[in-house]
């Protein structure tokens, strides 16, 4: 029975000023290492895209606009009635 293992990539070093770079041969765990990170980090990519249209600070700003203009609407006519209030106490 023949046993079938994967032989890793051989080594390699790189000179780069002086200093030498080793690369360490790719074993079946670093590549799980690395496709784990991947998928975790484009899984956090995915959720942080797809919230910020839920939670941004514009997404009922129209509402409170509306709001804003009708609170005023209801505020005008009053603020009339009383400074015309205390301009007539003032003339008696």
């Amino acid at each position: 029975m023949a046993s079938h293992q994967c032989s890793p990539l051989p080594r390699a070093d790189l000179d780069f000023g002086g200093k030498a770079l080793t690369i360490k041969p790719v074993t079946r765990h670093n590549t799980i290492i690395v496709v784990g990170v991947a998928g975790l980090l484009t899984m956090l990519l995915l959720q942080l895209a797809l919230s910020v249209r839920l939670e941004s600070q514009t997404w009922d700003e129209g509402d409170h606009i509306f709001a804003g203009y009708r609170s005023k609407l209801q505020w005008i006519p009053m603020l009339k009635e009383k400074l015309a209030t205390v301009s007539n106490a003032r003339a008696e």
